[in-house]
C-alpha cells in the first residue's frame, strides 16, 4: 500500500513535548503504513536517533545550521513520498480521530486543499474560490498551516514553498487557496494547539514584526499583478481592511506579550513606523471593531508616541 499522507514535523527544542506529539499521531485508529512521519531537527547541536520513537514509517532529517520553521518544512516535502502533506508543530498534539477525519474527506472529495479548526463551514470549486480569498485578505481566517491538508502535487506543480522567517504561513496559504481547484472548510477542531509560553509564536521582537507585515505585503502584491483580481478598487478596499487587521493584531501582540513597558513602547513604535511605510490604515470605509480600536490607539498615541500602564490597559480591553 502507498503511502497516503507525509506528516512533517519541524523541531527545534523540548523533547519530551515531541515524544507526546509523535505519540498523538502514532495512536490513530489507522494503517500505519499508509501514512509516514518526517522529523526536521533544526537545533544543530541535537541529534536525534528515531529508535527512540515507535514508528516504523518516521524519516529524521538533523539539519546542519538552523533554518526555521519555513526552510525546514520544505526540506521535509522534498523528501516526502505522500500524496498528501500534513505539517504539525512538534510542541502540539492531535486528536484521536485526527488522521480518520481527514482521509474519509479527501479520499471521498479528492481535496486540493482541507482546512479544519476553522470558524465555519464551506464547499468552494475553482470558479468560488474568490470568497474564501478575499477572507484571507481582510485578516479574517487563520492561516497557520497546522490547520490544512495539502495535496502534494498542487504544491509541486505551482512551485509553492515556504520563504524564510516568521509567519512564513501566509504567503504559503495565500498561494495554495489561490491555486487549488477544490477547497474544503471544516469547523470541526481536531487539531490541538499547544500554547508554550517560550514558543516561536508567544515572543514578539522587531524580527518577527517585520516579518509579519513583510508576509501580508508579499499576498498584496501578488494580488495587484495577477489577472485573477479584475476589480482592483474592490481589491484595493480589502487590502486596506486587511492592513487594519494586521496593525491590530500585531499591537495587541505587543500588549500581550511584552510587560516591559519601555519594552513596550518601542515595539509599538517601531509598528507604527513600518505601518507608515507599508500600509495604508486612513480613509476606511468599512467600519469594524478592529478599525475602531485602531483609531482609538493613534487618537492615545497621536498625543505623545508613549502610552503609560494605564493607556495600555485601556487598549486592551478593547481587544476583541
Amino acid at each position: 500500500m502507498s503511502i497516503k499522507v507525509s506528516i512533517i514535523i519541524p523541531y527545534y527544542k523540548n523533547h519530551n513535548l515531541l515524544i507526546n506529539c509523535v505519540g498523538s499521531i502514532i495512536q490513530q485508529s489507522i494503517k500505519k503504513r499508509i501514512y509516514e512521519i518526517i522529523i526536521i531537527n533544526d537545533n544543530p547541536n541535537l541529534k536525534l536517533n528515531k529508535n527512540k520513537f515507535l514508528c516504523k514509517n518516521m524519516t529524521i532529517i538533523n539539519n546542519s545550521r538552523n533554518l526555521g520553521p519555513g526552510l525546514s518544512r520544505n526540506k521535509g516535502i522534498k523528501k516526502s513520498k505522500g500524496e498528501y502533506i500534513l505539517f504539525v508543530d512538534s510542541d502540539d498534539l492531535v486528536k484521536s480521530n485526527y488522521l480518520k477525519m481527514i482521509f474519509s474527506y479527501i479520499e471521498k472529495y479528492n481535496f486540493d486543499v482541507l482546512t479544519f479548526n476553522s470558524r465555519f463551514n464551506l464547499k468552494l470549486k475553482n470558479n468560488q474560490k474568490y470568497s474564501i480569498l478575499k477572507k484571507l485578505l481582510n485578516a479574517k481566517i487563520d492561516t497557520s498551516v497546522i490547520y490544512s491538508i495539502f495535496k502534494k502535487k498542487l504544491l509541486i506543480k505551482n512551485k509553492i514553498i515556504f520563504k524564510p522567517g516568521v509567519h512564513e504561513d501566509i504567503y504559503f496559504l495565500f498561494l495554495t487557496y489561490k491555486n487549488a481547484n477544490k477547497i474544503k472548510f471544516l469547523k470541526t477542531n481536531i487539531y490541538l494547539k499547544n500554547n508554550i509560553n517560550n514558543s516561536i509564536i508567544n515572543k514578539i521582537s522587531k524580527s518577527r514584526i517585520k516579518d509579519y507585515f513583510l508576509a501580508y505585503n508579499d499576498v498584496t502584491y501578488a494580488c495587484k499583478k495577477d489577472p485573477f483580481f479584475k476589480n482592483k478598487d474592490k481589491l484595493n478596499r480589502y487590502i486596506n481592511t486587511g492592513q487594519n487587521g494586521y496593525f491590530y493584531d500585531i499591537i495587541n501582540e505587543i500588549i500581550r506579550l511584552e510587560i516591559n513597558i519601555e519594552k513596550a513602547n518601542k515595539l509599538i513604535n517601531y509598528a507604527v513606523h513600518l505601518s507608515k511605510d507599508q500600509f495604508n490604515l486612513t480613509n476606511q470605509l468599512i467600519v469594524s471593531k478592529k478599525n475602531m480600536f485602531n483609531k482609538l490607539f493613534f487618537k492615545i498615541y497621536s498625543d505623545k508616541s508613549m502610552f503609560s500602564y494605564k493607556e495600555l490597559k485601556i487598549l486592551k480591553n478593547q481587544e476583541l
